[in-house]
């Protein structure tokens, strides 16, 4: 009898130490720092993972983050933030996947037309700038429209670059400046022109400037410089 009653005190002692520990764990809420991690819970303490951009309201202000497959979170400042931002609006920034890289294209697609082209602007310095400038301004020329699809794209996770570089204007011996955004699947290099599908959905499909090939009929022949053609 009495070892019987000291195995129902350790099995009673062993469920309130579990009950203690799972409200303990479930206290975690938000944003906390564990060994010099930054993790992210939700109000049910349950531990986020996976996200390549997710919404945090904190103190009357709103963060975004990164959050890997471990839970380990990263906040995002900068362009990256704005870029963040729009994709959680566009419940666009839950996964990568190919669904959400349409909702960032067709956004991108749609901004306003206004011509805001900086010559001198190349690389990172014209990314930064065209970024801001649509994300905040919602319009702006081709630059733009390619710099904030290139800005979403990257934060899916995908590896992105933008092109700044040419396109027949009328003829071949008439190039006008033009930027468009270039995506790795496998071996091949995927144009996604926003500013090509902005101009040409109506005739040419929803998503008609979303992953096509160099050299694609019905579409731009794209120049890298003013007599190097990519094909």
């Amino acid at each position: 009898m009495r070892k019987h009653l000291l195995h129902l005190t350790w099995l009673f002692t062993l469920m309130v130490l579990f009950t203690a520990l799972t409200a303990f764990g479930s206290e975690k809420k938000g944003v906390v720092t564990e060994d010099g991690q930054t993790r992210i819970y939700s109000n049910q303490g349950k531990l986020i993972k996976n996200k390549p951009a997710y919404e945090v309201k904190k103190g009357g202000k709103t963060q975004y983050y990164q959050i890997d497959k471990k839970g380990v979170a990263k906040r995002y400042k900068g362009v990256e933030a704005l870029a963040a931002k729009q994709l959680c609006k566009l419940k666009a920034g839950g996964k990568k996947s190919e669904k959400n890289l349409k909702k960032a294209f067709k956004w991108a697609s749609s901004l306003k037309y206004q011509n805001n082209t900086k010559s001198s602007l190349k690389g990172n310095a014209a990314a930064k700038y065209y970024g801001r400038f649509g994300f905040e301004k919602g319009r702006g020329d081709c630059n733009t429209v390619a710099y904030t699809f290139y800005w979403m794209a990257k934060v899916l996770g995908y590896k992105v670059e933008t092109i700044q570089g040419y396109v027949p204007d009328g003829s071949i011996d008439n190039l006008q400046s033009h930027a468009w955004t270039t995506i790795k699947s496998g071996s091949s290099d995927y144009v996604y022109d926003p500013d090509f599908n902005r101009v040409y959905a109506g005739r040419l499909g929803t998503y008609c400037g979303f992953k096509i090939r160099y050299g694609q009929k019905n579409t731009y022949r794209y120049f890298r410089a003013k007599k190097q053609e990519i094909k």
